[in-house]
């Protein structure tokens, strides 16, 4: 393999590897509903299911100041169980797994959502 096609490879692999979580300012997304802090992914087409309640968008603690959590409005998500998978309230591009839950873990239509359905 010629130096220009490896590298060319290896950029293409990283870049694709490194879109799993969402993520702002350089901190992966993280939201915290009932004590719980779940994990932001990037999504598709994300079908909202019942309201959740208020849950806060984790303040990032990147040095670039004082940080705040942010409170947001959640939703359970189609197909899946909120004690697994969240949304945000009228964001399609996002879902949030609760810690120890993997993409291949929920459901096909979340799975779907996420790109791996």
């Amino acid at each position: 393999m010629g130096r220009t096609t490896l590298v060319t490879a290896i950029l293409a692999a990283l870049l694709l590897g490194g879109c799993s979580s969402a993520s702002r300012s350089g901190c992966a997304v993280e939201i915290e509903l009932d004590g719980v802090r779940y994990e932001g992914y990037n999504a598709e087409d994300v079908v909202a299911g019942e309201p959740l309640g208020e849950g806060v968008i984790v303040a990032c603690e990147d040095g670039a100041g004082k940080a705040e959590d942010d409170p947001v409005d959640l939703v359970s998500v189609k197909g899946g169980d909120p004690a697994e998978v969240i949304a945000r309230d009228g964001v399609t591009d996002e879902l949030f797994l609760a810690p120890g839950v993997e993409p291949d873990d929920l459901p096909a239509g979340v799975r779907k959502m996420l790109g791996r359905g």
